[in-house]
């Protein structure tokens, strides 16, 4: 089964996000799977909504989050430091 996951996809300024369906693929090599558990809105988000920053539309906001490692690739470490 091909799991999905939904993302909120900035598609122009003044425009509402919209939610979309995407495949969730399993990490490779030094990545990380992660299930967002929390999220915050940063002023650089508001900035691209508004139109403030040229950012073209289909692009994934967001920086800010909290998530809960679910899967590794086999190549990832612990955390930056290595430990």
């Amino acid at each position: 089964m091909i799991r999905k996951g939904k993302a909120a996809v900035f598609v122009g300024p003044a425009r509402p996000m919209e939610i979309r369906e995407y495949p969730v693929v399993s990490p490779d090599d030094a990545g990380v799977l992660m299930q967002l558990v929390h999220s915050g809105i940063c002023g650089t988000d508001i900035h691209i909504l508004e139109g403030s920053l040229p950012i073209p539309p289909q692009f994934i906001p967001g920086h800010e989050f909290i998530g809960r490692v679910i899967e590794t690739g086999p190549n990832a470490r612990t955390d930056a430091a290595s430990w």
